[in-house]
């Protein structure tokens, strides 16, 4: 998948965390990201990565943005693979 793809997908994973619930909380916190870091850093390729990698922590959560985005896993995969150390193999 082209970067401009992955990064297409990734701001859906972003809109998807801020939406309804407390996702967004839970990302800042564990990003130590404040609310205007995250809004200034949406061009960022590695802060999309790593809004990928928290949906990831949770399977339920990537059921539900796949519902809600109506992309396959494929799609997930290949987004991530195309952003900032998508490339770097799992040894677990």
């Amino acid at each position: 998948m082209q970067r401009s793809a992955a990064e297409a997908v990734a701001l859906q994973v972003v809109g998807w965390i801020a939406g309804p619930g407390d996702l967004l909380g839970v990302f800042l916190g564990t990003s130590g990201l404040a609310p205007d870091d995250l809004k200034a850093g949406l061009g960022d390729p590695h802060l999309l990565a790593a809004a990928m990698d928290f949906l990831f922590l949770d399977d339920q959560w990537v059921i539900e943005f796949m519902q809600h985005a109506e992309v396959a896993p494929e799609v997930l995969h290949a987004a991530r693979a195309g952003l900032p150390g998508g490339d770097t193999p799992v040894w677990t």
